[in-house]
C-alpha cells in the first residue's frame, strides 16, 4: 500500500511539470515546422486545446486516488508514507516520518 501511495504521490508531483514541458516541446516543434507546412500549426493548436481537458481530468483522478489511499490508511491507523502505526490520540500525524494529513486526505506541509 505504501508503494502505491508513494508512486501516485510522485506522479502527482511530476505530472504538471511534465505536461508543461510537453506543451513547450510541441510548441517549439510546431514553430520549427509551421513555415514549411502551415497545416501542422493548425493541427497542433487543435490538438493542444482538445487534449487539455483529458489531461486536467487525469490529474484530478490521480489526486483523488491519492486522497483515497490516504483516507484508507488513516482508517486502518497506518501512516500512508511509511506504514508505521499512527497513535490513537492524533490519527493524522506520524511521529516516525513526520508526515501530517488533514481529514480529507491531503498532505499538510509542516
Amino acid at each position: 500500500m505504501q508503494l502505491l501511495y508513494r508512486s501516485i504521490r510522485w506522479v502527482n508531483s511530476v505530472y504538471p511539470v511534465a505536461v508543461f514541458f510537453t506543451y513547450i516541446t510541441i510548441a517549439l516543434a510546431t514553430f520549427a515546422v509551421c513555415f514549411l507546412m502551415p497545416v501542422i500549426g493548425v493541427l497542433s493548436l487543435v490538438f493542444s486545446l482538445l487534449s487539455l481537458v483529458p489531461i486536467v481530468f487525469a490529474w484530478k483522478v490521480l489526486q483523488a486516488g491519492e486522497r483515497w489511499l490516504v483516507r484508507n490508511s488513516i482508517r486502518q491507523h497506518r501512516c500512508p508514507s511509511c506504514g508505521e502505526d499512527l497513535p490513537e490520540l492524533d490519527g493524522v500525524d506520524c511521529f516516525s516520518c513526520g508526515a501530517a494529513f488533514d481529514s480529507g486526505g491531503e498532505r499538510v506541509v509542516t
